[in-house]
């Protein structure tokens, strides 16, 4: 089955954990916002919208290739504004936190095939975890309004999303901390 598959980069996030925006920091000669909108477009996404919350990342984004969405004040309310701004002829979207760097472009089409297959949701699973990105049709995105508790995380749960096998260790990263910053040198 045909499935067009957007992508959608959550970097509206203030980052005060890790002393200020994630999606503008520098790993291995790139913002991190570059990798994640270059990672969605290696994995045959298009678009790519990213959610962003000032105005160096939306320069950022749209360097990047991405197309800059403005974020709300949460997780949540930044994934509702991406997927609200994506063109209606995509049937759904793979979806990276900007603070899962290094996941590999092989996943992302991993994700994309599930949805090909007709899956609601979609989740990499490395060592027994779920992890990131994420596939969400668009059929269930009506749901976010009030997904639970915990958010995307909760809706995924209600779904029962596919869980697809991956090698890829960094779809358990989320780098929050200046600690978790510093475990990326040592991140394959």
């Amino acid at each position: 089955m045909e499935v067009r598959v957007a992508g959608v980069v959550l970097a509206a996030g203030q980052g005060r954990r890790l002393g200020g925006p994630k999606a503008l920091r520098p790993w291995r000669g790139a913002p991190l916002l570059a990798w994640a909108v270059a990672t969605l477009r290696e994995g045959g996404c298009d678009p790519v919208a990213v959610a962003v919350a000032h105005r160096d990342a939306e320069a950022a984004a749209r360097a990047a290739g991405g197309w800059p969405v403005a974020g709300g004040t949460t997780m949540l309310d930044s994934l509702r504004a991406a997927l609200a701004a994506l063109p209606t002829e995509v049937d759904g979207a793979v979806i990276l936190p900007v603070d899962a760097p290094g996941v590999r472009p092989e996943t992302v089409v991993a994700l994309r095939a599930a949805a090909a297959e007709g899956a609601m949701a979609a989740v990499p699973v490395y060592a027994g975890r779920w992890g990131h990105p994420v596939w969400l049709a668009r059929s269930p995105w009506g749901a976010l309004v009030d997904p639970g508790p915990r958010g995307l995380e909760s809706l995924l749960a209600r779904l029962v999303p596919v869980e697809v096998p991956v090698d890829d260790p960094a779809v358990l990263r989320d780098v929050d901390t200046f600690a978790d910053w510093l475990a990326l040198d040592d991140a394959p």
